[in-house]
């Protein structure tokens, strides 16, 4: 390889870090502070670039939530595709796999309730957000649904179709997610007891 191809190499890798580094010093400042809040100026001294590299990768600090809502997708359907691999678990306690599948999926938001939150205001304010959140949405549906027609799961759904089981396991969790994050005056057991809750919604959708 000559030297120009090396230079060159290594710089887009260069780039694509300092993308990725606004990307994750973003979620971190929307999830504490939320969106509104945060300007262009603290998101660059948080990813340790200055204001003119921020405007070198976005366009503003629109373009940059939906590419942190972007990641969020990935991760989700990184945890349903992970949990849908382990088949032997899934035959031997469909119930004890489903339990920790939507553990998994709560975790996969972290501490994400202000910036959802605030997501939910701007998709119906912004209509250039809610566009790009629909079509970011519409491709991590496509990938889990191909995911769930791989997976032995699919010959047990009592929902036969499986666009209208996820839509419907997304807004169940995404509902307990929010029941968690929004009450600080839970207690350890109260959210247990809603993770529960979901769990036994869930279950019965599926399979009963």
């Amino acid at each position: 390889m000559d030297k120009k191809r090396i230079t060159s190499k290594f710089k887009q890798t260069r780039s694509a870090n300092t993308r990725q580094a606004i990307v994750e010093a973003a979620e971190l400042c929307f999830c504490q502070k939320g969106y509104f809040e945060t300007s262009v100026k603290e998101l660059a001294a948080s990813a340790k670039v200055s204001v003119g590299s921020f405007y070198f990768y976005f366009k503003d600090k629109d373009e940059l939530l939906m590419e942190v809502y972007r990641d969020q997708n990935e991760r989700f359907i990184q945890t349903i595709s992970n949990s849908l691999h382990k088949t032997t678990q899934y035959k031997a306690d469909r119930k004890a796999w489903l339990h920790e599948f939507i553990l998994d999926l709560l975790q996969t938001y972290g501490k994400s309730a202000k910036m959802r939150s605030e997501l939910r205001v701007l998709n119906y304010e912004n209509p250039k957000i809610s566009l790009q959140k629909g079509l970011i949405s519409e491709q991590a549906l496509s990938h889990i649904m191909k995911s769930i027609e791989n997976s032995p799961m699919i010959n047990d759904l009592k929902v036969k179709n499986s666009r209208i089981a996820i839509l419907m396991v997304t807004d169940i969790v995404n509902f307990t997610y929010d029941r968690i994050a929004g009450e600080n005056e839970y207690q350890e057991d109260n959210k247990n007891d809603i993770i529960e809750e979901c769990f036994d919604i869930v279950y019965k959708y599926l399979f009963l």
